[in-house]
């Protein structure tokens, strides 16, 4: 007997040693995990359950587990999940919304499994729970950035194709438009010529208006195409060896009857040898003639012009110097943009807003560099610099 009762002795130790071992796992299990009675009240927390939800032993125990869900996981669970569990005695990874003691939100996944009686009934639920709330955040986050970079791509898609097709438009508007237009001058010059009788003198003035207006669709039209050849990537230059000195003293000249017309003075300063460099002479003589009609159009009767050049350090510097309004330190940056006219020459003069932005790229298809010093009031000096020689880069046609 004596036997029997040390064995049993024995068997109830080794029984309360496996229920402490059993609850030491459970409350220091480095998950979070629970257990509830067959009315789903909780009968027993690990701690990490007790420390990611931020409360103690005693406010939870006798409660039930849904009553820490938010309201959409309740119903979730009252309506789908424990219909299903109390039939199977077991789920898998349920995705609930834990509302912790400060009132932030977890996201978890929650696994169950039931111990049932002899009958079947339920007597415990032990839950494991995993908490997801990174996990969640950074697969949001990465869905997130995945459809702005989408996003983005289709935006920068349609816009190459807008830009394709505007270019398609510009290019196609400005051919059309260079057949009506070389007829238009073409017959200007046969009534300018009086090839069909003589003209009085009120049908003088309207060949002039005619002529004027002409010219300036022309050069709308030219300016359009040397955008679009730049945006298209078929600009070229047709370099040789020229004066450069040379050229501007010709633009000068022929341009004094403007200038005088405009009640301005002109002076030019260039150096006594040729400034001999390898250029586009029509392209930089375009960018001459811009600089100085632009200084025409902001400087009101009275004032001057002054056209230089110089050479020093492998680089030839052109300088066009006015008298007359100034740019703006806001207006600086936008000078040489597309289609960008200043507000006082806008209501002066006709202009297209590409000249200075087909300038800019010509110089730089060079090899040099443009800009602008100016203060309001005190007039501008519209500058660029070529290089005298070639770089070893840029040799051969471009």
């Amino acid at each position: 007997m004596s036997e029997i009762m040390a064995d049993q002795s024995q068997m109830e130790e080794a029984l309360r040693a496996s229920e402490r071992k059993y609850r030491h796992l459970y409350h220091h299990t480095p998950v979070m995990m629970h257990s509830i009675d067959p009315v789903g009240r909780l009968v027993s927390v690990s701690e990490l359950w007790l420390k990611t939800l931020g409360y103690t032993w005693d406010e939870v125990i006798g409660r039930k587990s849904i009553e820490f869900l938010t309201a959409a996981s309740r119903r979730y669970a009252e309506e789908v999940v424990l219909p299903e569990y109390f039939r199977t005695g077991v789920c898998k990874d349920v995705p609930y919304q834990f509302v912790r003691k400060d009132g932030t939100v977890i996201d978890t996944l929650l696994s169950a499994i039931a111990d049932c009686d002899a009958e079947g009934q339920i007597m415990r639920s032990l839950a494991v729970i995993i908490d997801v709330t990174d996990l969640k955040r950074a697969e949001t986050e990465r869905r997130e950035a995945f459809v702005r970079e989408q996003a983005a791509h289709a935006e920068a898609e349609s816009a190459r194709e807008i830009d394709r097709l505007r270019r398609q438009f510009v290019d196609a508007v400005t051919h059309e438009l260079r057949t009506p237009l070389t007829t238009i001058l073409g017959y200007a010059e046969f009534l300018e010529e009086e090839a069909a009788g003589t003209l009085t003198p009120a049908q003088v003035k309207f060949l002039f208006q005619i002529r004027k207006a002409s010219r300036q669709l022309a050069a709308l039209v030219d300016d359009l195409l040397d955008v679009a050849s730049m945006e298209a990537g078929t600009f070229a230059l047709r370099r040789r060896h020229a004066d450069l000195a040379a050229q501007i003293a010709e633009i000068a000249e022929s341009m004094r009857p403007q200038v005088s017309e405009a009640g301005l003075t002109l002076a030019v300063d260039l150096p006594a040898p040729p400034l001999s460099i390898d250029m586009d002479p029509e392209r930089i003589g375009q960018v001459l003639l811009n600089f100085v009609v632009n200084a025409v159009k902001f400087t009101p009767r009275g004032g001057a012009l002054r056209v230089s050049a110089a050479a020093a350090d492998g680089f030839v510097r052109c300088e066009v110097q006015d008298s007359g309004v100034g740019v703006s330190p806001d207006d600086i940056p936008k000078l040489f943009q597309r289609f960008s006219q200043l507000e006082y020459g806008r209501h002066r003069t006709a202009g297209t807003g590409l000249g200075l932005f087909i300038c800019k790229a010509i110089v730089e298809a060079h090899g040099g560099a443009i800009g602008v010093q100016s203060e309001p009031g005190r007039g501008a000096t519209f500058w660029f610099t070529l290089p005298q020689h070639l770089s070893p880069e840029r040799e051969g046609p471009t």
